[in-house]
């Protein structure tokens, strides 16, 4: 049946009474009861979503402070391995600049010399050590008696060396202890 039919009355109305059209009237306590559900309903629908929000926001920022710190990890990790390969370099650069500027005295001359001797067998004849002319003539200076000290040793002169330089040879072979050489040996020490 439609409202929208018109109801045309041939006389007016004098007397008119509505009867009740929808659902029983409801009594005051029973819909402020209801309406007090209603609430904490919606409440607790508000809460559970609110909460499953927070924990799919918490397991995302654990995931993104995951990725974040393996990036971190992986950039440490780098960054070490640089590091790692420029110390054997730095440490060898730092010292030849340090050895550049010593100036040796007669018995550090002769503690490099008598630490090179000490690798060779005790008959020492046809032995050759070679130093810088500097420290050749600090040496002789240094020690009065080379022949009783060191019988059997000839000491050269070579240009080519620098200050606190000693090469040894021998008939077993020859022994470079350069200051070159043994930072090239702890360089390759530190690398390894």
């Amino acid at each position: 049946m439609s409202w929208s039919k018109r109801i045309t009355l041939d006389r007016p109305l004098q007397k008119v009474s509505l009867g009740r059209f929808g659902p029983p009237p409801i009594e005051k306590e029973v819909a402020e009861s209801m309406a007090d559900e209603s609430y904490a309903k919606g409440r607790q629908e508000a809460t559970d979503e609110l909460n499953q929000y927070i924990l799919h926001n918490r397991r995302e920022v654990h995931q993104l402070i995951g990725q974040t710190l393996e990036i971190m990890d992986t950039k440490i990790d780098r960054c070490l391995r640089e590091i790692m390969q420029e110390i054997p370099e730095l440490v060898v650069g730092i010292c030849r600049q340090v050895f550049s500027k010593l100036d040796l005295d007669g018995a550090t001359v002769r503690g490099v010399v008598d630490d090179v001797l000490q690798d060779l067998p005790t008959q020492r004849h046809g032995v050759t050590v070679y130093l810088c002319p500097r420290d050749l003539e600090l040496f002789r200076g240094y020690v009065e008696t080379m022949d009783k000290d060191y019988p059997s040793i000839e000491f050269m002169a070579d240009p080519k060396m620098e200050s606190g330089d000693c090469r040894v040879e021998s008939r077993f072979g020859e022994i470079d202890a350069r200051l070159s050489t043994k930072l090239r040996h702890i360089e390759d020490q530190l690398k390894a």
